[in-house]
């Protein structure tokens, strides 16, 4: 198991992290989830890494499964960080594989 230096908490489990850039887990997800109504429908917390969090979520319009990739809250106003995240998005997206989604 993993644990959180500063509280403690267990972080074995992606899904299950009590506090993410101060806001719980099921915040954020309920955040995101009624800034993309209409549109996704956020499933779950698929994991996290430096850039951000990825939900599993289905495309309302398409009826398809997606990912949403959203960057960490504390983060989301840093120009440099924003810029990075695009990038990572663009390097992504000219990826061409039959096992790679597309982006």
């Amino acid at each position: 198991s993993r644990f959180c230096s500063s509280c403690g908490a267990d972080l074995s489990d992606p899904g299950t992290s009590p506090r993410i850039g101060g806001n719980s887990a099921s915040e954020l997800q309920e955040r995101l989830q009624a800034a993309l109504a209409g549109r996704y429908d956020v499933i779950e917390l698929l994991g996290r890494g430096g850039m951000g969090a990825v939900y599993l979520a289905t495309d309302l319009a398409l009826e398809r499964p997606v990912a949403i990739k959203v960057l960490p809250p504390d983060v989301s106003h840093d120009e440099n960080f924003v810029k990075r995240f695009e990038q990572e998005a663009r390097t992504a997206a000219k990826l061409d594989h039959p096992n790679i989604m597309p982006i």
